[in-house]
């Protein structure tokens, strides 16, 4: 990926890609201890995948209306070919659908985190 780019030069996308980068770290460091983590870490990264996910979308966002950009350009395709690669066959082209799916299973997480607190309070 080409990031000496116009794009890749702006303040705010490097700003952003610094949050989006010290967030991954974020979830990368919980996922190693997630079987052990406590009710109130696995809220807190609840938290940090939300915000992830909404500076993900930003930044893709960003990417399409720099679409005359080389590097924008290289960053949605490798995007898109990220998801699905992962189990998202619909993702090229379509990350709207992508983000929404996995803002829904955020939501199901968060249900399942407050479902199992309403059983330790009985």
């Amino acid at each position: 990926m080409n990031r000496s780019t116009p794009f890749f030069k702006s303040e705010v996308v490097q700003k952003c890609l610094e949050e989006i980068d010290f967030l991954q770290n974020c979830v990368m460091v919980f996922s190693q201890y997630a079987d052990y983590a406590t009710v109130e870490d696995q809220k807190d990264n609840l938290q940090n995948l939300r915000l992830l996910l909404e500076k993900q979308r930003n930044m893709y966002s960003r990417c399409r209306l720099c679409g005359d950009d080389e590097g924008a350009r290289d960053m949605m395709r490798e995007v898109e070919q990220h998801f699905y690669s992962n189990g998202f066959p619909y993702a090229i082209g379509n990350m709207e659908e992508v983000f929404d799916k996995l803002d829904c299973n955020l939501d199901e997480i968060e249900e399942s985190i407050q479902q199992y607190l309403d059983t330790e309070e009985l």
